[in-house]
């Protein structure tokens, strides 16, 4: 197998990643926004604590926290138990934000609960789409112009556009 054909497959495979990461980003900022027309109720808090975890990565360990929450609600007198804060809600290292989040759940006499009419156990504290839901996609988005511009490159490279490599070349 030719280098070319080899270059062509690697960079394919990393284009299919950058277009996995946009797909599960889509996937992640359709779902928030199904939870903008999600109905509300009342819940109640049950237990909320800080989880801290420690990552390692080859000689640095950081800790990550995350807000850990189980509330109970009713939904046409059945009962369910959630523990979803908002869609885009995830672990990190800043342990300040997470303290005041836990500080403002266990301050509150109750909690709105906005719950999937068709799947009532589906619920978040939190819906609708924030900067966080983009994350993902953007991330996506990013690897994809670099991967696609690297496979571009390497196309020309091969002889796409002769007129073109040769004044790259000679500037």
């Amino acid at each position: 197998m030719s280098k070319e054909i080899i270059a062509m497959l690697v960079m394919g495979g990393f284009n299919l990643i950058g277009l996995l990461i946009v797909g599960y980003g889509l996937r992640d900022l359709y779902r928030a926004w199904q939870t903008c027309s999600w109905e509300k109720t009342a819940g109640r808090l049950i237990e909320a604590c800080i989880d801290e975890k420690t990552r390692t990565n080859n000689k640095s360990h950081r800790s990550v926290f995350e807000v850990k929450t189980t509330y109970t609600y009713d939904v046409c007198g059945r009962p369910f138990e959630g523990t979803s804060i908002a869609p885009s809600y995830i672990p990190t290292s800043e342990q300040n934000d997470h303290e005041k989040l836990l500080n403002t759940l266990k301050s509150l006499p109750s909690l709105n609960v906005y719950y999937d009419p068709l799947r009532p156990e589906k619920c978040t504290l939190v819906p609708g789409v924030d900067g966080g839901t983009f994350a993902l996609l953007t991330i996506g988005i990013m690897w994809l112009a670099v991967t696609l511009g690297i496979t571009g490159m390497i196309f020309l490279i091969q002889g796409g556009d002769p007129d073109l490599i040769q004044s790259i070349s000679m500037g």
